[in-house]
């Protein structure tokens, strides 16, 4: 009896702490991207976490993070606020730059993510040994942008629509029935890894604030 208390409590233990220190918990799971994410907020900020360990590279490349914040509460994303992070720089991939339109008395473009509008970016990416490029789950992506409500036209409804935009190696979406970025002669890895980052992907959040 003894016995079979003292595993029921390792068992506890060792749950709890897995608990404590699972970065997706509390997240969805967004499947258009592949991608965790949380919306929060308190008094002063809305704060949008990402976790990411599919196909990183997606993230990495060119395109970042695109996140469009309709305060309407409709899937329009013309003349609306909207963050990158992040920012591409074609010397290195930037992670202390984020890029924002449409903020109230915010001016537009790159600027630190140490900055005195309160618009902030933080990263990680954990790389896992034993994988090659092409591998699936060669890494890891965390994630935060935290934005000042004040800097956000409110609505008295207080719903937000978020497009949550990953391009991938393009800038521009690519058009219908363009062809893949796969090398001949590329195996089935290589060829999964290409139709995921070739692609823009997207999804939409609603989220009332609270």
């Amino acid at each position: 009896m003894k016995g079979s208390l003292t595993l029921v409590l390792l068992f506890c233990i060792i749950s709890f702490s897995y608990a404590q220190t699972d970065p997706k918990k509390g997240m969805a799971y967004d499947k258009e991207n592949a991608m965790y994410y949380r919306i929060s907020n308190d008094e002063q900020y809305l704060y949008l976490n990402f976790y990411k360990d599919e196909y990183v590279q997606k993230i990495t490349s060119l395109g970042g993070i695109k996140i469009f914040l309709n305060m309407n509460g409709k899937k329009d994303t013309m003349n609306v606020p909207y963050i990158v992070y992040p920012v591409y720089n074609r010397s290195k991939k930037d992670y202390e730059e984020i890029e924002t339109s449409g903020f109230s008395g915010v001016p537009e473009g790159r600027m630190s993510v140490f900055n005195e509008y309160g618009i902030m970016g933080e990263s990680k990416i954990i790389a896992l040994s034993g994988k090659n490029w092409y591998s699936k789950d060669r890494s890891v992506f965390q994630s935060q942008v935290t934005i000042p409500l004040n800097g956000l036209r409110i609505d008295k409804n207080k719903n937000i629509s978020i497009m949550i935009l990953l391009r991938g190696l393009r800038l521009v979406q690519p058009p219908l029935g363009a062809i893949r970025g796969a090398a001949m002669n590329s195996n089935l890895e290589e060829e999964a890894l290409w139709s995921h980052i070739d692609d823009w992907t997207w999804s939409w959040v609603e989220y009332e604030l609270k």
